[in-house]
């Protein structure tokens, strides 16, 4: 018997130009450039007009005649247009650039001496990327591959990026790849001889004990793993003669990290911010005209097929240059949202007026979705009258004052950071007592608030601490 049925299903299908312009706004300055410069390449049909070549030859006249007129006369000597008379003495001019390796291109040399597969070979590079400066992952493996799917246009599993991470974590140094202070020093005391008796209690006291640990539940450490007091202190003493991550990054190392190149330029004209994309290239973009006109000693065949292929180049010319243009005006559009909203901040860049905001404030203004406002941010940078910014620092949340005002929660971990470094050393804040001087300070937040904030700055419990200064000393 032949039935009839009606059924209605809802289903969300996304368009691979959407997917692809997507991925267009997650590229930051360098990595657009690349894309472009890939696609002049793929693509003769797109070409890209120099940004100086409406103004080259006037420029140049104006220079020649600025020199003969300013300098025809000038008797000054040309040693006092030498630069150095005009520097600062603390300026390294002439100082050579000092070569570095990153440790992540060593860590891929070192996954390039491993027998893996290919796939679990790029998802281990990948995620070398995405480590941070003390070499362990602070995004989880679901988002990691939500990531890597979305970038390549194919779907990885979870699992394939689980296998990528635990490959990383056997390289050296030890720890490496981990995404916590406990995973990083089990890894790191996995390495040392584990016969020693005290390297096993240490292993003990961080895979059974580390949330009292983190406490200062020591009696009750004690208890469960009995020990008397002594032998609890060679264990902790033990156990303070590793870093809580994979790799220290100093002061000095700090001072030498890479230089970035800003994806827009904030700056102050008479009373109103202005905001520009650095190096546009949507109005230089343009289809080329080589194709213009075929051969006549083409036949029939040949110049069908030559149609064909001029079609199918020149629609996909025509949609990069429009994604180019859409992505440049989703940049400024959002970026002019940011400086509205932070326009306390923009004045002179002190970071304690940066207000709470979060991507859906964003959204709000410009129009746009969340997930646009969060991949047009994403590894994009500003160059502002003091200095350079990234945009993804500028979204925090806040907490309400006893005043009853909004304070970031980045102003809250800047507190806790000079709370803790101007303790006493020798017997340093617990996180409780930060809350309670934060809470004279007026900031109500809870102590466990308090501990994630901490965490968050890579700063050890008190007792830690306490043990560094001693061992220091």
């Amino acid at each position: 018997m032949i039935n009839q049925r009606i059924e209605q299903k809802g289903q969300l299908k996304v368009l691979p130009q959407k997917i692809q312009f997507l991925n267009f706004l997650y590229l930051n300055r360098q990595e657009l450039q690349m894309r472009i410069e890939n696609e002049l390449i793929e693509n003769p049909l797109l070409e890209l007009k120099e940004a100086s070549d409406d103004n080259k030859e006037s420029d140049d006249l104006v220079a020649d005649y600025k020199g003969v007129e300013e300098y025809m006369y000038d008797d000054i000597p040309d040693y006092k247009y030498e630069y150095q008379n005009y520097l600062p003495e603390t300026s390294h001019v002439d100082k050579p650039l000092e070569e570095r390796v990153d440790f992540r291109e060593d860590l891929k040399k070192q996954l390039g001496l491993l027998e893996t597969d290919e796939v679990t070979r790029e998802l281990a590079t990948y995620v070398i990327d995405s480590l941070n400066d003390y070499g362990m992952l602070e995004t989880d493996v679901e988002s990691l591959a939500e990531e890597f799917s979305f970038k390549e246009q194919r779907l990885i599993e979870t699992e394939s990026i689980e296998r990528a991470v635990q490959l990383i974590q056997t390289l050296e140094p030890p720890g490496i790849g981990t995404s916590s202070v406990k995973e990083s020093l089990l890894r790191q005391l996995e390495r040392v001889e584990r016969k020693d008796p005290v390297c096993r209690k240490a292993i003990e006291l961080l895979s059974l004990h580390y949330e009292q640990l983190a406490t200062g539940s020591f009696d009750r450490i004690r208890e469960q793993m009995q020990l008397d007091e002594e032998e609890f202190q060679t264990v902790i003493q033990y156990l303070s003669r590793f870093s809580p991550h994979p790799l220290i990054v100093t002061d000095v190392e700090e001072e030498k990290k890479q230089v970035i190149v800003p994806d827009v330029f904030v700056w102050k004209q008479d009373d109103r911010f202005l905001v520009s994309l650095n190096n546009a290239y949507g109005e230089r973009l343009m289809l080329s005209n080589c194709w213009a006109s075929l051969p006549e000693q083409l036949s029939e065949k040949q110049r069908r097929q030559t149609n064909k292929y001029i079609k199918s180049k020149t629609t996909a010319a025509n949609w990069f240059i429009s994604a180019v243009q859409q992505r440049e005006n989703t940049m400024l559009k959002i970026m002019e949202a940011i400086v509205q909203l932070q326009a306390a901040y923009f004045e002179e860049g002190d970071t304690s007026q940066i207000k709470p905001m979060i991507l859906k404030q964003v959204a709000d203004v410009t129009g746009m979705d969340i997930s646009t406002v969060s991949r047009a941010t994403a590894n994009k940078y500003a160059e502002t009258a003091f200095g350079m910014v990234s945009l993804k620092e500028l979204f925090t949340e806040g907490v309400h004052n006893t005043e009853g005002e909004t304070v970031s929660n980045r102003i809250i971990r800047q507190n806790i950071k000079d709370i803790i470094a101007g303790e006493n050393k020798s017997d340093p804040f617990t996180d409780q007592q930060i809350t309670d001087t934060l809470k004279k300070n007026g900031i109500m937040i809870a102590r466990r608030t308090v501990t994630k904030y901490r965490e968050q700055l890579q700063i050890p419990v008190a007792h830690l601490r306490k043990l560094s200064a001693q061992i220091q000393h």
